[in-house]
């Protein structure tokens, strides 16, 4: 009896033991790291913290607990420190410090991951509790993966894939894609990670700062360890540098953090959100800490990503969490550039795939293609790219596209490399078109881009347009002379034969003359649902449709009673189908249609419209004459 209730005592301690292991994980203590629960800990309280300052060194630095602040987000503290120790006096509170593990007693207490204030003549900082943190582990084990495309940003790629836009695009671009939570208020944000943009020149930099800065960045430019390699075995331990990885190899661009916590293959890192996305599968790389540069107002670390070591699984208020030893998704990317006189260079580097980003992408990987453009001028002179690029796609899909770009003098960081920008951004708002849409669209695999890039300024503008008559009977032939003027004032006329259909039967036709841009806008005020894809295939085929800016377009209209049903044309439909049509298919009227559409293939990059109206004589006594003449095109400076 005394034997068996020994072994009944030990049971109920060993089961006690294990009740008390489920408890905890359950309080989210899934990490077998001793931990200080916010409650036991009290103002006065000193511990250290671990981060490293240079190179691949942890160092120690002292923390002194100010006071616990309370429902900073609901049900949510904040342990508010002042960091102590020579390194901390000098360089206080530092970007690329978030996520550095706090330790009480020898306790874990948590993530350093607040800023308070601007300034700070003390390196006052907040410090997230490291069960907070451990939530985003454990939603891991129920992840769902999404997608964050929307409509809306679908219309506003598509629009601007067709209609060229500003250098506002991607400032209001941004606020389709700013975090959910504020980064806004100076007294109290996350502590900024430092977006290391590695071969980046200041130019590419200046005109990215700001968007990247209002997702919550502070834009670092550095060096990098070109392509790198993957590791599973990379040693890493609290306090270690790491990094969630957008690009990498020729060009990179990469957020650096600290690690809090480990444990076999999983991490916790940050202290707070990158962009508070939920679940992603983004790579995650160990970071290298070039220097630390001392600031009152953006003290930052310096980094260079050396090995992908896993993929980062939850973006979370509290947190990053990841696995290590897990490969990441690519999108290899080769940029071909030939510049005159100069032999062909080859650009190469990887996009982080995964849909939770494919909002950001794009702007990420134009910032990429601009500056491998602007390297291959190897100069701010005026210039002209011819761009070609195809998209792959896993499901044997590809796209092929193709525009002419030339510099225009404008105020702004558009000035010098305009055309540059303008190619990037045309393939980047391509890009994210095909990423963000309502159609699931399959993954990318592969996207080669090449740019002939021409010395000097090819740039006209349409600046009138003549016929030899503004009377004509059908099967007629016209001539249309066509006044360009280029910027440094030289004009090129075009002499264009226009031959009209024998059976035309309108009283009169328009003839619309102009670039693209310009021909397109004018297309979609008339037809707002010629540009709106029905489905992925149909939106690829728009694309490789678009018209080039470097084409002279001609197009004759006819009056033409008709309905637009989800864009297409539909002509000459009797009045009583188009009163059922319209009731029940939700289409528009059409007031006139395209009768043929002629290009002329210039050297220069087309801008502006011009209409004239023709009078068609549709008199019974007009012999229908056959015209034998053939279609021409002369064009002179």
């Amino acid at each position: 009896m005394l034997i068996f209730a020994k072994y009944r005592t030990s049971l109920c301690v060993l089961s006690l033991i294990c009740l008390g292991i489920m408890v905890s994980r359950a309080h989210g203590q899934s990490f077998r790291t001793p931990v200080m629960p916010v409650e036991n800990i009290k103002p006065g309280m000193t511990g250290v913290g671990k981060t490293i300052f240079y190179g691949d060194k942890i160092e120690e630095f002292g923390v002194e607990v100010l006071d616990i602040m309370r429902n900073i987000y609901p049900q949510r503290d904040l342990i508010v420190v002042r960091l102590t120790g020579d390194k901390a006096e000098k360089w206080g509170v530092v970007s690329g410090m978030s996520g550095s593990p706090v330790y009480i007693n020898g306790k874990l207490v948590g993530a350093l991951a607040m800023r308070l204030g601007d300034f700070q003549k003390e390196p006052i900082a907040g410090v997230t509790p490291f069960a907070d943190m451990v939530q985003a582990a454990e939603m891991d084990s129920r992840r769902k993966e999404i997608s964050t495309s929307s409509a809306s940003l679908m219309h506003t790629y598509l629009q601007s894939v067709f209609i060229p836009s500003d250098e506002w695009f991607w400032n209001n671009w941004i606020d389709n894609n700013r975090p959910v939570i504020s980064r806004t208020d100076p007294s109290l944000r996350p502590i900024e990670a430092p977006l290391i943009l590695s071969g980046f020149s200041d130019q590419v930099l200046s005109s990215s700062r700001p968007v990247l800065s209002s997702l919550g960045f502070m834009p670092v430019a550095a060096g990098s360890a070109g392509d790198t390699p993957f590791r599973a075995d990379v040693g890493l331990e609290p306090g270690s540098a790491i990094s969630q990885v957008f690009i990498t190899g020729d060009l990179g661009i990469d957020a650096t953090g600290t690690l809090t916590a480990i444990e076999d293959s999983k991490i916790l890192a940050f202290g707070h959100y990158i962009f508070n996305l939920g679940p992603i599968n983004l790579p995650l790389g160990r970071s290298h800490i070039i220097a630390t540069l001392p600031s009152y107002f953006d003290a930052k670390k310096i980094a260079m990503t050396k090995e992908i070591i896993g993929i980062a699984r939850q973006d979370r208020l509290s947190g990053i969490y990841g696995e290590l030893g897990r490969q990441p998704a690519w999108i290899p990317v080769r940029v071909h550039l030939q510049a005159e006189d100069n032999p062909l260079r080859t650009f190469q580097f990887r996009l982080a795939s995964d849909r939770s980003i494919n909002n950001i992408m794009p702007f990420f990987f134009r910032t990429a293609l601009f500056q491998a453009l602007v390297a291959g001028k190897l100069a701010a002179d005026p210039c002209t790219i011819e761009l070609t690029g195809k998209i792959s796609f896993d499901d044997g899909q590809t796209l092929n596209f193709s525009d002419f770009f030339s510099y225009e003098q404008r105020l702004g960081f558009l000035g010098a490399g305009s055309e540059a920008a303008q190619a990037a951004d045309f393939t980047a708002k391509i890009m994210g078109l095909l990423m963000v849409n309502d159609f699931s669209p399959p993954t990318m695999t592969d996207i080669e881009v090449k740019a002939v890039i021409r010395s000097g300024e090819h740039l006209a503008r349409l600046r009138s347009m003549h016929l030899d008559r503004l009377e004509a009977n059908p099967g007629d032939s016209l001539l249309l002379t066509l006044k360009l003027r280029r910027t440094d004032g030289r004009e090129i006329n075009y002499h264009h034969t226009i031959k009209l259909p024998v059976n035309l039967q309108a009283k009169y036709v328009t003839l619309f003359a102009g670039g693209s841009a310009a021909l397109i806008l004018n297309e979609i005020r008339k037809n707002p649902d010629k540009y709106r894809p029905a489905s992925f295939k149909h939106l690829l085929a728009i694309i490789e449709k678009r018209r080039k800016g470097n084409t002279l377009y001609i197009q004759v209209r006819e009056p033409a009673a008709g309905m637009t049903i989800e864009g297409e044309e539909l002509n000459a439909l009797p009045p009583s189908i188009m009163n059922i049509m319209d009731g029940r298919t939700g289409g528009k009227y059409l007031r006139d249609r395209v009768l043929s559409e002629e290009a002329i293939l210039t050297d220069q990059e087309i801008t502006g419209l011009q209409k004239i109206n023709l009078r068609i004589i549709q008199s019974p006594s007009v012999a229908k004459k056959k015209d034998n003449s053939e279609k021409t095109t002369i064009f002179d400076w």
